[in-house]
């Protein structure tokens, strides 16, 4: 993963995989949380850019306070352009005690334990 952020109070950070190549149903899981004050304008969005058309998704967003590390689960299958990259964008706007963080990125095959969505 690659990433770049800006010190400030309405700073981002990307977070780009090298291409992972998806021929049958794989999970995406990460562990996630944002926290800062009550007026927090944070977001934390995972995208999909097929490689071949140089096209990105947004396949999952989030923007509300969650103060407790959660576990996001998103399954991945193939498509018409099979080979991805994942990537993640963090927007941390309003005070600077604001913080979106990630951990324990992974991509397993099979399908996800607890997930409703596809992508």
């Amino acid at each position: 993963m690659s990433g770049s952020s800006e010190a400030n109070s309405n700073s981002h950070t990307e977070f780009k995989s090298a291409p992972v190549l998806i021929t049958s149903p794989q999970c995406l899981s990460f562990d996630y949380r944002l926290t800062g004050s009550g007026k927090n304008n944070s977001e934390l969005r995972v995208l999909l850019s097929e490689v071949a058309i140089d096209r990105q998704t947004v396949v999952w967003q989030f923007t509300k306070l969650q103060t407790n590390w959660v576990t996001a689960y998103m399954e991945l299958n193939p498509k018409l352009n099979p080979v991805v990259k994942v990537w993640f964008q963090a927007r941390y706007a309003g005070d600077l005690q604001s913080t979106v963080s990630i951990d324990n990125i992974a991509v397993s095959p099979g399908g996800c334990p607890f997930t409703r969505e596809s992508y």
